[in-house]
C-alpha cells in the first residue's frame, strides 16, 4: 500500500465519511455495506455482540447532532450522535478502528431514555471549542494530553479538584445536561446542589466521594488538531458512601442513586487547549456492579 493511499485512509474527511457510512449501514440493518474485516470485534455497552443484533437490528433514524474526534495516526474515530431506536431518541457514542482500510473494531455506547428522559432539545450542535482547530501554540503532545485527561479521574477519586489544569470555562456535560455551573438542576432527594458548582469546586465539595474507583481507563482516539481525547472509562460505586462531608456545609446525605452498587460505563470526551481542560463532555449508562468493560479483560 502506496503512503499516499495510507495517508487518504486515515485522514479526518476519511475517518467522519466511514462513520457515516456506518450510520448509513447500521440504519439499514446490513453490516455488509461496510470494509469489515475477519477479525473484527464489535461490543455494545460492554457485551460483545455478533453484527446484526443490538443497535444494528433496531435503529430507525440517521443521526442529527453529530461530534466526531479524529485520530489519523491511529485509524480510529469517535463520534457522539442522537439519533432513534425504533422511533424512540437515544444518545450514541460510537468508535471505530480500521486497518489497512478495514474496520476492526466498533465499540457503542447506548444511552437509552429510562428514568430521565432523552433531552433532545439539548442535542441540535456541538459547543463550538470541540470543532475548533488549535495553532500549533496551544497543542500539546498526545502524552500531555493523556496525563491531562486522566487527572480528571483522579481528581474524582481524591476528591481533589485542585490537581487539574482548569480552563476559566470548563463545563461538563452528561447525556446531554449540563451537570457543573447549572443551579436550576437539582438533584432529586438532596439538600446540597453540587450541579450548581463549577468543575474544581464540585470536585472539592466531595460530591463524588460516592465513586469508589474509576478502572479501567482507555483512551483510544487522540485527535491532536482539535486537542480532543476520547476514551471509554468504567466508574465503580460499592453503594456503601451513605454520606459527603461538604466543606463549609457539613454531613449531606448521598442522593437514594448513589447507595447501591452499580457500575456505569462512560464515554468521555475531553478539550484539552494549552494544557488546559476546556470542555467535557460524557455519555453514560448504568451496567452491574463491578461489569467488566469488554476489551480488557
Amino acid at each position: 500500500m502506496t503512503s499516499s493511499r495510507q495517508s487518504k485512509e486515515t485522514d479526518r474527511a476519511y475517518l467522519e465519511s466511514l462513520q457515516d457510512r456506518y450510520l448509513e449501514a447500521l440504519i439499514a440493518h446490513d453490516p455488509s455495506r461496510l470494509p469489515l474485516s475477519r477479525t473484527l470485534k464489535h461490543t455494545e455497552n460492554t457485551i460483545e455482540l455478533p453484527l446484526g443484533e443490538g443497535l444494528w437490528a433496531t435503529a430507525s433514524d440517521d443521526a442529527t447532532y453529530r461530534l466526531y474526534a479524529c485520530d489519523p495516526q491511529g485509524g480510529q474515530v469517535g463520534f457522539y450522535g442522537l439519533m432513534k431506536e425504533n422511533g424512540f431518541p437515544i444518545i450514541i457514542a460510537s468508535r471505530l478502528k480500521t486497518i489497512e482500510g478495514l474496520i476492526t473494531e466498533i465499540e457503542n455506547i447506548v444511552v437509552r431514555g429510562g428514568e430521565r428522559p432523552i433531552p433532545v432539545e439539548n442535542l441540535v450542535k456541538p459547543r463550538p471549542t470541540f470543532l475548533e482547530t488549535l495553532s500549533t501554540s496551544e497543542r500539546v503532545s498526545r502524552e500531555e494530553m493523556i496525563r491531562i485527561s486522566d487527572l480528571y479521574f483522579d481528581a474524582l477519586e481524591t476528591d481533589d479538584g485542585d490537581i487539574v489544569p482548569w480552563g476559566d470555562d470548563c463545563n461538563r456535560v452528561e447525556n446531554g445536561m449540563q451537570t457543573t455551573n447549572n443551579p436550576n438542576m437539582q438533584l432529586p432527594g438532596s439538600s446540597f446542589n453540587p450541579i450548581a458548582l463549577g468543575t474544581r469546586e464540585q470536585i472539592n465539595s466531595k460530591s463524588f466521594i460516592y465513586i469508589t474507583e474509576i478502572k479501567p481507563r482507555r483512551y483510544t482516539v487522540i485527535d491532536e488538531e482539535r486537542g480532543l481525547t476520547f476514551g471509554t472509562f468504567m466508574f465503580h460505586h460499592a453503594g456503601n458512601i451513605n454520606f459527603a462531608e461538604v466543606p463549609e456545609v457539613g454531613e449531606v446525605e448521598m442522593i437514594p442513586a448513589a447507595r447501591k452498587p452499580f457500575t456505569v460505563v462512560v464515554s468521555e470526551l475531553f478539550k484539552i487547549k494549552s494544557g488546559k481542560i476546556e470542555a467535557i463532555e460524557a455519555n453514560m449508562t448504568s451496567l452491574p456492579y463491578r461489569a467488566k468493560s469488554g476489551w480488557d479483560d
